[in-house]
């Protein structure tokens, strides 16, 4: 092959939309990408990284407030599976919130009867993009091509090393000292704190009042 100029291509599988079990829900999140508080809007995704002849499949939920990856999950298959594992891990990481805006695509996984059902066992709200426009999650879109840009490597030598190097970019670096011009160049981790101090203040501050107010 190589004498006659060919190359052997690898090409990753395509990551199917197709309607699941239960079916697509509508687009609520509206490409509205900048919520006021934490927890309002999570989106998610599943992109692939390359393994020496095969490929892992990495899904994530971030948080649009502040970009921060709340949850994330590896496999060797796009399953329900993967994407429950990361939900999980996003929900244990934020102490189980009620009320968020989960949005995604259309892909197969998030329209499975076991991933919407854990979405309405946990009080989470389910937001679609439109088929085939991948603007509407331009966030995740976004995340995926920042971490293999930035990563030392786009191909492994084994499941292990990826994942090595997956759980160093996202918990030691990306979350914690990566400033963005977005959050006024903080880190995701340092918006987040900055907020729910905010907000906790104000919760106090406004109990005070209604403590004074009682009292008089």
């Amino acid at each position: 092959m190589a004498l006659q100029g060919l190359v052997c291509k690898h090409t990753p599988p395509k990551y199917r939309v197709k309607a699941g079990p239960v079916g697509k829900a509508p687009n609520i999140l509206d490409r509205n990408f900048n919520p006021e508080y934490p927890n309002t809007v999570w989106a998610t995704d599943v992109t692939y990284l390359r393994v020496w002849g095969t490929w892992i499949y990495l899904c994530v939920f971030i948080d649009l407030y502040d970009r921060s990856v709340r949850g994330w999950a590896m496999s060797t298959k796009v399953d329900t599976k993967l994407v429950l594992a990361a939900l999980q891990s996003a929900l244990g990481r934020s102490e189980y919130p009620t009320g968020v805006l989960i949005h995604s695509d259309q892909g197969s996984t998030y329209t499975a009867l076991g991933f919407v059902d854990t979405l309405d066992e946990a009080n989470l709200k389910q937001s679609m993009s439109r088929r085939g426009n991948c603007w509407d999650n331009a966030c995740a879109e976004s995340f995926f091509k920042t971490i293999k840009i930035e990563m030392d490597h786009n191909v492994w030598g084994t499941y292990d090393a990826c994942y090595c190097e997956v759980f160093e970019y996202i918990e030691n670096f990306y979350n914690t000292r990566r400033s963005h011009s977005s959050l006024k160049y903080k880190t995701p981790n340092q918006a987040r704190m900055f907020a729910l101090e905010n907000m906790s203040s104000t919760v106090e501050n406004t109990q005070e009042n209604i403590l004074e107010k009682t009292a008089n």
